[in-house]
């Protein structure tokens, strides 16, 4: 799928990773996003270019440059797509098209918390009653410590999934981690090893 095309526009709500949870001696960073839609995969190569950073395996700014594609762009008269910056004016989408392979974390401990439907309890406020969680939050979050949590646990302690995907994320297996800016891809081509690009040793 391309990056302008209308289908890889997601809204995302919110995205928190402030709290830890501890299930059976092992801590767990409990990251929450709430979002209008996902695409497949998409938290999971979230949270893997989270930990590629945090681990040292890349900087910050392979985000932005991962993103390239998705600046804000119009069409002009002659059907080119062209971003909107004076500084970049001049410089099609198309011709500036970036393609990077970010690591996708396991699905180990992903899971579906609540629906959420804002605009129906919006929308019907003054005749329905309202269509959340919140009454039960404490019974679903012992819920989750009792079923979900541990299985989570109890999952990676037997199978070290988690464990043997962060063993595996390095430049060799993954080498547009290389890249450290926007500025160090140009083009089509994503880094390589053996592109000059600049690399990083990983935590």
């Amino acid at each position: 799928m391309k990056a302008e095309d209308p289908a890889a526009h997601r809204y995302i709500v919110s995205f928190h990773a402030n709290k830890v949870v501890t299930v059976e001696g092992i801590d767990f960073v409990k990251c929450e996003a709430v979002g209008q839609s996902f695409m497949l995969h998409q938290i999971r190569k979230m949270i893997g270019v989270a930990v590629a950073i945090m681990r040292n395996c890349t900087p910050e700014s392979l985000i932005k440059t991962a993103l390239r594609n998705m600046i804000y762009s119009i069409i002009d008269i002659f059907g080119e797509y062209h971003v909107p910056n004076p500084n970049m004016s001049d410089i099609s989408v198309k011709d500036r098209a970036v393609h990077i392979n970010v690591p996708t974390a396991p699905e180990v401990g992903l899971y579906l918390d609540e629906c959420i439907f804002s605009s129906y309890n919006q929308k019907w406020k003054d005749t329905h009653e309202e269509l959340s969680m919140k009454a039960y939050a404490e019974e679903a979050e012992e819920f989750k410590m009792k079923f979900i949590y541990s299985h989570i646990s109890s999952t990676e302690c037997e199978e070290g999934t988690v464990g043997l995907w962060l063993h595996s994320l390095n430049h060799r297996n993954y080498p547009d981690l290389r890249a450290c800016s926007g500025d160090t891809i140009d083009g089509k081509k994503s880094p390589k090893v053996g592109d000059g690009a600049d690399t990083m040793e990983c935590g």
